[in-house]
């Protein structure tokens, strides 16, 4: 009987060194190519390890390699990826904030700056040497960028040199490894350094001005077109814009850069499903303000999730709404509302709440169709009109043929 046992503890180790062997010759195999379509060196590691690539991707510095967390039967690995880039020299630290910790902190007093954004204030915990200079330098372009980094890897870490996330398993799927580097390495390019389409594509967005965003974005693409992040930006623009054709278009080109990213995926998928299935809006619905303005906006949904519930829920709804303006004028012809004579008028309709940190205006981007009198900033108005369009990342609303009431 002895024997017997120890006969079926050897053919156990010997079955047990086959899996190990193979399971680490796939692990090679799976990362080679990751590794080839990358341009990174590959290091294999043993039987008992991992492999590892390191090399530069766009001349940044790049490493991928795996660590154990956690002790003896609590001990989980994860596939952490870094990339580094030139320092910003602000004694950046950056990492998600969790309801709980968020309050212990203020409780102690522990540094956690607040730049004013409400939404990236609650979503954030952010230290620094230099307050003044990094409120300057999380510019409205770079909170979206890791706000959306953020909603994707919630272990997210950003310090004035890197930008580190990791996933919890071994990853072996090839197109994962080559979508997280680039998407990476697109974040570490925003971080790093500025580019004026960009920013100035965000203002423009902001203003309602969506046409001349959109012209902004696809000079920035053009310059680096290897950059998912700003191809994620220019899929985000012209989702907001209602661009079907160009998205899909775009969506293709971005899909054969980083096809495995939860975001692009995210983005396929709800491009597919609106194809596919038009809405059907309950006929003189009326939409208040306030209510969609918590349904679309009071999460942290990516803005392909939030397109798909106002194409449900929302888009050809009546609007009986007032606001404070922000601006207008007269046009003749508006890139985005077409021939005129019409009013272009942005004003704030709601408000998002915070616990912490106060209000987030909402804005309608309001067309006033024919001539008419232009209001002055800070009026008070209120309108009637069909609700168009939304754009989660400037929290804001269309409203076509709009009249004052």
């Amino acid at each position: 009987m002895p024997g017997i046992i120890l006969v079926l503890i050897v053919m156990v180790a010997i079955v047990a060194l086959a899996l190990a062997l193979a399971n680490h010759r796939t692990t090679v195999a799976q990362w080679t190519q990751a590794a080839v379509q990358l341009g990174l060196d590959l290091h294999t590691g043993s039987m008992f390890s991992y492999p590892r690539m390191d090399g530069l991707v766009s001349d940044y510095e790049v490493s991928v390699g795996t660590i154990t967390k956690g002790s003896g039967n609590n001990q989980q690995r994860y596939t952490r990826f870094q990339v580094q880039y030139p320092s910003i020299d602000l004694g950046l630290e950056l990492s998600r904030q969790t309801k709980v910790g968020g309050f212990f902190r203020r409780m102690v007093g522990m540094q956690d700056l607040e730049i004013g954004d409400p939404s990236f204030d609650e979503a954030f915990v952010v230290k620094t040497n230099d307050p003044d200079r990094l409120a300057a330098y999380l510019t409205g372009q770079r909170r979206s960028t890791l706000s959306r980094l953020l909603a994707t890897y919630p272990t997210l870490k950003v310090t004035d040199a890197s930008v580190l996330v990791e996933v919890r398993s071994v990853v072996r799927d090839p197109e994962v490894l080559v979508s997280t580097v680039r998407r990476l390495v697109g974040v570490g390019q925003s971080l790093s350094g500025q580019s004026a389409e960009v920013d100035e594509a965000v203002t423009a967005r902001a203003a309602g001005d969506l046409a001349e965003a959109l012209r902004r974005m696809r000079e920035a693409v053009e310059a680096r077109p290897d950059d998912v992040e700003r191809r994620l930006q220019e899929i985000d623009t012209l989702a907001a814009a209602g661009k079907s054709d160009d998205l899909d278009t775009r969506m293709t080109e971005l899909e054969r850069l980083a096809p495995a990213d939860p975001e692009v995926r995210g983005w396929k998928q709800s491009s597919t499903a609106s194809a596919a299935q038009p809405a059907v809006v309950e006929e003189g619905r009326i939409v208040d303000a306030d209510a969609a303005t918590q349904d679309l906006f009071g999460g942290r949904q990516l803005s392909f999730a939030v397109r798909d519930k106002f194409a449900a829920r929302y888009a050809g709804g009546r609007v009986h709404w007032s606001g404070t303006v922000k601006s207008a004028r007269s046009y003749e012809s508006d890139a985005d509302f077409g021939r005129g004579p019409g009013v272009k008028v942005v004003a704030t309709v709601a408000g998002l709440e915070h616990d912490l940190f106060g209000t987030t205006d909402v804005d309608a981007i309001v067309e006033f169709p024919g001539f008419g009198a232009v209001p002055e900033r800070g009026d008070l108005i209120a309108f009637d009109g069909t609700l168009n369009a939304v754009d989660p990342l400037m929290r804001n609303f269309t409203v076509r043929g709009a009249t004052r009431t």
